[in-house]
């Protein structure tokens, strides 16, 4: 790696690095307010998450928001709301979250009672983290117009399927072996997980048939 390139890269991380330490320090009173709100909401609590995209939120106080939020069990409705919004972000918030792993876990004492462990939160990190990383969202409720796309990953990966019996003689033992392959001699990055986060179901039967399915529209832990 050039050094020039290893000067942008530095030059980047001490960006991302002072833009959440900033969002963090001078968090607008409508991130806190918004905080309170969606804590303080019981059963209003999908509502209240909901509001966060209707509005106008810096991106940094936003992010700085989900921050904070991910240190709490908020229920498993606005749970999944809160990660189709994190998700939705993409790539720029990831850094955020890397950050967010690191550091421990902070309730308000009043909150006390919905604050997760680290492990807790960490795992909900790691989950945001890949999904991200693999290009999907995780979207709360099934949106019904993206069955198409499914549909059409699919035929690719039946496609790679048949390839890696051709050569090979077998059909692999999972999708993650196809991903693999897929990546090693042809250099493209195979999708195993449907558009609203859930991997494809795949099994074997015997030599010559599998089945591949688009599975369930709802996420499972």
């Amino acid at each position: 790696m050039g050094k020039l390139n290893v000067k942008l890269i530095m030059l980047f991380a001490s960006l991302v690095q002072i833009f959440y330490c900033g969002t963090a320090s001078s968090q607008s009173s409508k991130v806190t307010q918004m905080r309170e709100e969606i804590l303080s909401a019981g059963d209003q609590r999908l509502e209240a998450i909901e509001e966060i995209d209707k509005v106008h939120l810096k991106m940094g106080d936003r992010i700085s928001l989900y921050m904070e939020l991910l240190d709490y069990y908020i229920g498993e409705g606005p749970g999944e709301l809160l990660d189709e919004q994190i998700t939705g972000m993409g790539d720029k918030i990831l850094p955020f979250l890397i950050e967010k792993k690191t550091s421990p876990v902070k309730c308000e004492e009043k909150y006390k009672s919905i604050c997760l462990t680290l492990n807790e939160r960490n795992h909900i990190i790691n989950k945001l983290m890949s999904a991200i990383k693999e290009g999907t969202i995780l979207y709360q409720v099934f949106p019904e117009n993206l069955e198409r796309e499914a549909e059409s990953s699919m035929k690719i990966v039946r496609i790679f399927l048949e390839d890696f019996k051709k050569q090979t003689g077998n059909f692999p033992k999972d999708l993650n072996v196809l991903k693999e392959y897929a990546c090693k001699h042809y250099g493209y990055k195979l999708t195993i997980v449907n558009p609203w986060g859930q991997p494809l179901k795949y099994l074997v039967k015997g030599k010559e048939k599998y089945t591949l399915e688009i599975g369930k529209y709802y996420r499972e832990e």
